[in-house]
C-alpha cells in the first residue's frame, strides 16, 4: 500500500514538474526555501557587519565591502531578509547555471532546488553571513565563466571579483576557477596551449584579487589587525570536531509550524556525516583522479579544497561553518561528474 501511494505521489510530481518552465520550478524551490529561512538567521558576525552597515564605519575585521553593500541593501528592505534573498537567489541562479552544462533545461532547474534543500547547504544558507553571500556570488560566477559568450565570461569574472570582495577567504576558491576556466580555445592542444590558457586565467586571478584587496582597504575606516596564527592544535580541533554553528545554524526560527517541523528534520541529520566537512573533504579527493579529464568538474572541487584549506592559514577558526563551500562544490561536482559518466555509459551500451 505505501509502495503503491510513493508510485502516485512519484507521478503526480513528475507530471507537475513536466508542465512547468525551468523559472517556475526554480521560483517554487526558493519559496520552500524561504519559508523556513524568512527574515534570516543572524550570527555575531551578521549583526556586527549590519551595525557597521547603518552607522556608515567599516572595520576590516570581516570584509567591509559586505557591509557597504548591506547598508545599501538595508535601505531597500531593512533587517536581514534582503541580504538573504541575494544570497540565495544568486546560488540557485548560479547552480541553475552550471548544472546547465551536463543537463536540461526542467532537470538542471530541478537538480538546483535539490543542491539548494540539501540539509548542509539549506541549514547554512538560512544565515546570513559572509560565506553565504560568497557562496552565492561565486557559484553564479562559476556559472557565467562557463558561458559560450565572451560577455558571460566577463560578467562571471565580475560575480568572482564581487566574492573576493564580501569573503577574504574566496582569494583560495577562486584561484582554480579562473586559472582553469577563464580562457578557453576549443582546438588546444598539448600542454604549451594548456600552460598558455592557465597563464591568462593566473592573470586575471591576480588582478581580480589586487582589485578587491584594494577596494576593501579602501573602504576600511577601523582596522582590527586581528590576524592569529597558524595553531597545529586548531588544526586538530576542525578536522574532528563538528561546528556549532553547522550543526545547530537551522534551530527552528519559531514563526511558524513549517520552520518547526524543517528545523526537527535537520535536527536529525545534523547528527550525520552530511554534517562532517571531513566527509566531503575525502569524497573529493577520491573524485579528483577520476574528473581529471572534465575540467570545469576538477576546478570545481580544487576550488572547494582550496577554499577549506585556506581557512586554517587565513584567520584560522574552529567554526566549520565555514566549510560550507567545501559542501556545495563537492555536491555539484558530484552531479556533474556521475551525470556524464552516466551518459557514456548509456551511449556505450547503447551501441551495436
Amino acid at each position: 500500500m505505501r509502495a503503491a501511494n510513493a508510485g502516485v505521489v512519484v507521478n503526480r510530481v513528475s507530471a507537475w514538474l513536466a508542465d512547468r518552465t525551468p523559472v517556475q520550478i526554480l521560483a517554487v524551490g526558493w519559496l520552500v526555501f524561504a519559508a523556513y529561512a524568512y527574515p534570516g538567521l543572524m550570527s555575531h558576525d551578521s549583526f556586527d557587519q549590519l551595525d557597521q552597515a547603518r552607522a556608515l564605519l567599516y572595520s576590516d575585521e570581516q570584509p567591509p565591502a559586505m557591509a557597504a553593500l548591506w547598508n545599501v541593501v538595508d535601505f531597500v528592505i531593512a533587517g536581514p531578509f534582503g541580504m538573504l534573498v541575494l544570497q540565495s537567489v544568486t546560488f540557485v541562479a548560479g547552480t541553475y547555471l552550471v548544472l546547465g552544462r551536463v543537463l536540461r533545461p526542467r532537470r538542471a532547474a530541478v537538480a538546483a532546488v535539490g543542491v539548494l534543500l540539501f540539509p548542509p547547504i539549506f541549514a547554512l544558507m538560512a544565515v546570513v553571513w559572509k560565506d553565504c553571500l560568497m557562496s552565492g556570488l561565486l557559484a553564479l560566477g562559476l556559472g557565467l565563466v562557463l558561458g559560450d559568450s565572451r560577455r558571460q565570461r566577463i560578467a562571471g569574472v565580475a560575480m568572482v571579483f564581487a566574492a573576493n570582495l564580501v569573503c577574504y577567504h574566496a582569494v583560495a576558491a577562486t584561484l582554480p576557477i579562473l586559472v582553469l576556466l577563464w580562457w578557453r580555445e576549443p582546438a588546444a592542444v598539448g600542454w604549451s596551449a594548456h600552460l598558455r590558457m592557465s597563464g591568462r586565467g593566473l592573470a586575471v586571478w591576480l588582478a581580480v584579487t589586487a582589485a578587491a584587496s584594494g577596494a576593501n582597504a579602501a573602504l576600511t575606516q577601523r582596522p582590527a589587525a586581528h590576524w592569529s596564527g597558524l595553531s597545529a592544535s586548531r588544526l586538530v580541533t576542525h578536522a574532528t570536531q563538528p561546528s556549532d554553528l553547522l550543526a545547530h545554524a537551522h534551530v527552528g526560527l519559531g514563526y511558524s509550524w513549517f520552520q518547526d517541523h524543517v528545523g526537527a528534520i535537520l535536527e536529525w541529520t545534523s547528527h550525520t556525516l552530511l554534517f562532517r566537512p571531513l566527509a566531503y573533504a575525502a569524497v573529493t579527493l577520491l573524485l579528483l583522479g577520476a574528473a581529471r579529464r572534465q575540467r570545469d568538474v576538477l576546478a570545481l572541487l580544487l576550488s572547494g579544497l582550496a577554499f577549506e584549506g585556506s581557512r586554517h592559514v587565513i584567520g584560522p577558526s574552529a567554526d566549520d561553518g565555514y566549510s560550507l563551500w567545501l559542501v556545495i562544490a563537492t555536491v555539484i561536482g558530484i552531479v556533474m561528474f556521475t551525470t556524464r559518466r552516466g551518459r557514456v555509459r548509456s551511449n556505450h551500451d547503447s551501441e551495436p
